[in-house]
């Protein structure tokens, strides 16, 4: 646990590290164009999580040069850091809202010892597995484009709802048209958290889907491997009781091979 905590140190001052380098960089190189803290906060979102929304972009050959740095570390290093913090602050409710509906929607249960408690739990149909198990992480990114929706409302005040909410599912699956152009300071700072919050959620949802598939083929084998052995112990009991009955003739047949 020490480890992980230190990790996550280390990490989150890298994060901060490389946007303050950002925003100074940027500042600085774009002195010309006038870019504010605001300005390149946003840019350097929309670089790290790969937005890339195309209404800044560097005007220098110096300015394009610091710009590669930052789209290299930005992948590799800053955004996945970012990423795990978002994951371990959402587990919990994820992990709340799942086990709430496990309740409501039971898995069947196999007990191969007879002593009341189940050993195996037998997934049910994909289709009820997977939107029992995904549905708090798509309620929470829902939910959380909905709320992005009404701020940019408030901040943009040519925007209306429709159109908050189209920039707010382009900005989330990382498509980053740029066809909805943001125009004030508190647009662009509250669109550098959009878009930083929204594609961690994005990776989060992915992550889940991963890890779901892996359970399900993880206990549909062991499901088929306890049948197997089932009915090898069904095969030999039977064996078993026809030798008693006739003792006397010859059988051929062997035991299959669980």
């Amino acid at each position: 646990m020490a480890i992980l905590q230190k990790d996550a140190v280390v990490g989150l001052l890298f994060l901060g590290t490389y946007v303050a380098v950002g925003i100074v960089g940027y500042c600085e190189l774009e002195r010309s164009e006038r870019w504010t803290a605001t300005d390149a906060f946003y840019f350097v979102s929309a670089t790290m999580s790969t937005v890339g929304y195309g209404d800044l972009s560097p005007t220098s050959a110096a300015s394009r040069n610091f710009t590669c740095w930052m789209i290299l570390f930005g992948i590799l290093y800053a955004f996945p850091t970012l990423g795990n913090v978002f994951l371990d602050m959402t587990a919990p409710l994820t992990a709340a809202g799942r086990r709430l509906l496990g309740r409501a929607f039971p898995a069947a249960t196999i007990d191969m010892d007879g002593d009341g408690t189940a050993d195996y739990k037998v997934p049910r149909h994909w289709l009820v597995y997977y939107s029992k198990n995904l549905l708090p992480s798509i309620a929470l990114n829902v939910s959380i484009q909905l709320i992005s929706s009404a701020i940019f409302c408030a901040l943009e005040s040519e925007w209306n709802y429709s159109l908050a909410a189209y920039h707010c599912l382009v900005t989330a699956t990382t498509v980053g048209y740029g066809d909805v152009f943001i125009s004030t300071q508190g647009g662009r700072l509250w669109a550098s958290f959009h878009m930083l919050a929204s594609v961690a959620l994005l990776g989060e949802l992915i992550s889940t889907i991963s890890n779901l598939r892996d359970e399900r083929a993880v206990a549909l084998a062991r499901i088929s491997q306890l049948q197997k052995r089932l009915e090898h112990g069904l095969y030999e009991r039977l064996m078993a009781r026809a030798r008693e009955m006739r003792p006397a003739k010859v059988r051929d047949l062997q035991s299959p091979s669980p």
